[in-house]
């Protein structure tokens, strides 16, 4: 799902750069991760308190970045993940 919302981001932009797909199981595990990446992507450190703004208001469990030339495009959404089971095999 991800990768397929970076090719449309891409498309839709026109922009080139480098892409990310972040994801949470909550809107706060989605920003620490957000965080993280900030760490090793300058251009999203002083945007980082506007986005987590938008993650917490829009409820997003997933986020896809295209980071560009001085652009970051972003389309953030929430994703119900399902916790599955462990086991061998059981029924």
């Amino acid at each position: 799902m991800g990768r397929e919302v970076l090719e449309a981001l891409k498309r839709r932009t026109g922009a080139r750069g480098e892409g990310y797909v972040l994801w949470g199981l909550t809107p706060e595990e989605l920003i620490a991760s957000l965080a993280n990446l900030a760490e090793e992507v300058p251009a999203l450190a002083p945007r980082l308190p506007l986005y987590a703004e938008r993650i917490r208001d829009g409820g997003f469990t997933l986020l896809v970045l295209l980071v560009g030339r001085g652009e970051v495009y972003l389309v953030g959404t929430e994703a119900p993940l399902e916790l599955l089971p462990r086991g061998g095999g059981q029924t």
